[in-house]
């Protein structure tokens, strides 16, 4: 990928970030009188990891040659610029409502391979283990700290299980 759309797809996470800590948390985790450590933390963490993620692109849009950073041909629309990231946008903001209903577990283990294909993992492999793997260890720690994540099903079965 062009470091160009990089950097985009990169600020509008950044965007999103912002989004989420001037609006959503606020909104939805205050305002049920929750704590808002955790949620400020992913956050956080999300947004550190999108501004290194458009500092690289800016790092590789440096790198190459002023030749390779002129675009060659037509100019490219608005959404092949912000495709992706408006996407993820929206598969998020997806995400977050689906949790409600079928806990974090679920709802992580699909939006996150669907996140790495948009992405552009081509590997089907991979993304399915990081969907499984990921969501279980934010449980084990959420759970280790007695905090607690959305409930669905499988928290129900795991705390069953655990208990």
């Amino acid at each position: 990928m062009k470091p160009r759309k990089e950097l985009a797809i990169a600020l509008g996470i950044l965007a999103f970030c912002a989004l989420n800590l001037l609006y959503f948390i606020p909104a939805q985790v205050a305002a049920e009188g929750s704590s808002t450590t955790y949620p400020h933390l992913l956050n956080g963490m999300l947004a550190f990891f999108a501004l290194a993620y458009a500092l690289e692109a800016v790092r590789q849009m440096w790198k190459s040659p002023a030749g390779e950073r002129a675009e060659a041909g037509e100019k490219p629309s608005f959404l092949d610029v912000y495709g992706r990231t408006l996407l993820l946008m929206a598969v998020t903001g997806v995400w977050l409502f689906a949790m409600e209903a079928t806990g974090f577990i679920l709802s992580t283990f699909i939006f996150l391979p669907v996140a790495a294909y948009i992405f552009g993992s081509r590997s089907r492999w991979k993304p399915l283990v990081l969907g499984l793997v990921m969501p279980l260890i934010f449980y084990g720690v959420f759970r280790a700290l007695h905090s607690q994540l959305p409930q669905g099903p499988v928290e129900a079965l795991l705390s069953h299980l655990l208990d």
